[in-house]
């Protein structure tokens, strides 16, 4: 029903329940009809049913206030959330922003939409999701898919200056052999190593997890946590826990809550923050290869073009991931804290 019939049917039921509730005590006497003879349990039948009119008319009212009320409410929601991107777009100069809460638009310099990346959606099954992004929440992760960012310049390779920072809502755990990763970039180009092995490239990102690395892992690096990952040798036995991986950084003991996690690297020292707290900070070597192919959602792929059907997607997570923001630079500590408030306005 339109917001004009809504308003025509309140008023027609106000004014005719009120109608019902006075005529049977006018003192009307003409040649139709003597209100005053009319038996009292008819007078007190026409008043219960101008009675029943009124409160449909009010409840219509009531109904009418909460639409008005709630359609203010979001026009309000709407715009706190365009202001609150907007000032992280004018205040951090984002390299890449993808908001990812019910599109693949990266709005790095645009609240309307970039054209620098061109999202690639890998799927492990046989079909898409026609509608992936869930209210209130954003893109869902479901285990068997991963979104890759195709950027048209590279992402931050070798020993340059990089900030990763976004939020996640796990709604499920990894287990020992199959951790979920956050994101991640390097590929998976083929390299020749003595053990005959083709390996992928020194690669980065963060995940959730325990290394798996051919030797015994040692004891700070044991057990399932958050912790960045750098690989950094191409051949895998050239790779182990401590020139790979972090220690656990933190441990996710509650799901179905956001988390905000942020990675800074100088060039030559990690920091790791959780909700705007730095709580690693260690000098490490690092040596990322140069792509322009940014996996979210997911481990580092093939070079495949396009959106596709894939049947060995790695390390995949399940869960969201939202307001997924990259900066080309090494960023303060306060100015992680003023992303972490932003990004926490956004999560409704």
């Amino acid at each position: 029903m339109s917001e004009i019939t809504n308003r025509v049917a309140t008023l027609m039921y106000l004014l005719i329940g009120f109608a019902l509730i006075n005529i049977p005590w006018l003192n009307i006497n003409n040649t139709f009809i003597d209100i005053a003879k009319i038996d009292l349990i008819i007078k007190l039948i026409v008043v219960t049913i101008g009675i029943i009119f009124v409160v449909i008319g009010i409840l219509y009212l009531k109904k009418d206030f909460k639409t008005e009320n709630k359609n203010y409410n979001d026009d309000i929601l709407k715009h706190t959330i365009k202001d609150t991107r907007q000032t992280i777009i004018d205040n951090n100069k984002p390299d890449l922003y993808l908001p990812l809460e019910n599109t693949f638009c990266d709005i790095a310099t645009n609240l309307n939409c970039n054209t620098n990346i061109f999202p690639h959606i890998f799927v492990q099954g046989d079909t898409f999701e026609n509608n992936p992004f869930v209210k209130n929440f954003g893109y869902k992760f479901n285990g068997k898919n991963m979104i890759s960012a195709h950027m048209k310049e590279s992402l931050p390779s070798a020993k340059e200056a990089r900030t990763f920072i976004f939020a996640i809502k796990p709604t499920d755990r990894p287990t020992d052999k199959n951790p979920m990763f956050f994101f991640s970039y390097g590929q998976r180009k083929s390299h020749k190593c003595n053990d005959g092995i083709n390996n992928h490239d020194k690669s980065f990102g963060i995940f959730w997890g325990e290394p798996q690395p051919d030797e015994s892992i040692d004891e700070k690096f044991k057990g399932l946590g958050v912790r960045v990952f750098f690989y950094c040798e191409h051949c895998k036995k050239d790779r182990n826990s401590k020139n790979c991986d972090t220690p656990v950084l933190y441990n996710i003991n509650e799901l179905n809550r956001w988390y905000i996690l942020a990675v800074t690297y100088s060039g030559d020292k990690i920091d790791f923050y959780l909700d705007g707290t730095k709580i690693h900070s260690e000098e490490y070597d690092i040596n990322t290869s140069n792509t322009p192919y940014l996996n979210i959602g997911g481990f580092v792929h093939h070079d495949e073009k396009g959106a596709m059907i894939t049947k060995d997607l790695d390390y995949t997570m399940k869960g969201y991931i939202r307001e997924f923001i990259m900066l080309k630079r090494k960023v303060s500590e306060t100015e992680i804290n003023e992303l972490t408030k932003n990004i926490t306005k956004l999560l409704i």
